[in-house]
């Protein structure tokens, strides 16, 4: 009767982010210019929404509504043991940042999908629901670029498009700097997005 009371409490997970969702990008030791000390400044955000192994060049989020805010460093942690800081944004300001940058490139298009994961890492299919009680990642996220936008394709690849737009979007996010005592809670949200907190 516990089991089936815990589950009636589980959100679904919808596959579409609404444009309030809160956004995490976790950053690690290796996505700093400078190794030390682990500061905003420091952070290389030409790389820090790049990643050019897949298809679509997908990059890893997290959606904050779906994870309880005491799970967020358990889940970069997770990943690597030397998290440094959480990349913040909201999607809203996701697409504002696209939309910024396709004033200079006009073909660019990028979005952020719901791609939960399961125990193995793999992507769950579409057509499976998931909750929030669902095993492996259902949190999970990708930012996906379907055009980087090339202007001058005999000056620059997709790379350095993709670069360009990662610098972009990084001007719309707010850093949590993490020490070894943080303590993150709803309201180290709460206090980035003061009106989105009601």
């Amino acid at each position: 009767m516990l089991n089936l009371f815990n589950k009636l409490l589980a959100l679904v997970i919808p596959r579409n982010i609404d444009d309030t969702e809160i956004i995490i990008r976790f950053a690690f030791e290796g996505d700093y210019r400078r190794k030390k000390p682990y500061i905003e400044e420091n952070i290389n955000i030409r790389e820090i929404f790049f990643d050019n192994r897949f298809e679509f060049f997908p990059v890893s989020v997290l959606r904050k509504l779906y994870v309880k805010s005491e799970d967020c460093l358990a889940r970069g942690q997770a990943i690597q043991p030397n998290l440094k800081s959480l990349i913040v944004f909201r999607k809203k300001d996701f697409d504002k940042a696209v939309e910024k940058n396709s004033l200079v490139r006009t073909e660019f298009q990028a979005h952020i999908i719901g791609t939960p994961l399961d125990e193995n890492n793999n992507y769950i299919i579409p057509e499976i629901e998931v909750d929030t009680d669902t095993l492996g990642n259902p949190a999970h996220a990708d930012i996906r670029i379907l055009n980087p936008g090339i202007v001058q394709a005999d000056a620059e690849n997709a790379n350095t498009a993709i670069r360009s737009f990662s610098s972009v979007l990084f001007k719309y996010c707010k850093v949590i700097t993490l020490t070894e005592t943080s303590d993150i809670t709803e309201e180290s949200f709460n206090e980035l997005f003061p009106s989105d907190s009601n």
